[in-house]
Formats: C-alpha cells, sequence, structure tokens
C-alpha cells in the first residue's frame, strides 16, 4: 500500500485517531506506534538507506505473533504493520 490518503483514511478509522498524514510525515506515524504500545504490542524496527522493516509483536505467548511490513518509507512501514496487527487487510 502507498503513502497518501487512503492509507491515513485506514489508520484513523482504526486507532480512533484524527484524520491525519500519517503515512506521509514521520511525528505522526509515531501516533500510531504509541496507540499500539498502549495496547500491549512492542516494536521493532531495522532500517538501511532503501528500506524500513517494522514489526509489531507480544510477548508471553508460545508462538510470538508478529506482523511486519518493509516499505521504503518508514512512515508506510509502521502504518501497515499495525494495520495488519489490528486485523485490518491492507496490500
Amino acid at each position: 500500500m502507498e503513502a497518501g490518503r487512503e492509507l491515513d483514511a485506514l489508520v484513523a478509522e482504526a486507532f480512533g485517531l484524527p484524520s491525519d498524514d500519517y503515512s506521509t510525515d514521520i511525528s505522526v506515524a509515531w501516533e500510531v506506534a504509541e496507540a499500539m504500545f498502549a495496547q500491549g504490542w512492542l516494536l521493532e524496527m531495522l532500517s538501511d538507506e532503501d528500506s524500513s522493516d517494522v514489526e509489531f509483536f507480544r510477548l508471553g505467548q508460545d508462538i510470538r505473533p508478529m506482523y511486519s511490513h518493509e516499505d521504503e518509507r518508514v512512515e508506510v512501514a509502521i502504518c501497515v504493520a499495525a494495520l495488519r496487527a489490528v486485523g485490518v487487510e491492507c496490500e
């Protein structure tokens, strides 16, 4: 899924957040990560000059469920991984 209004609208709806530029502004995308932290999720992020891979997971279970996304924009990776973790289908 690409950065833009469609992704931003999915994020706002899924997390009960106001409409904003979640997929293009890192400070705003971090609000999504904070919403995930409030629900007990942890974040692991690996970045290099070409892409960022973001993974949300929870500890304390036999099998660690994880939801990840890799994208050239860290904001998109945060948004899509968070959406997947809360059960929202997105490509």
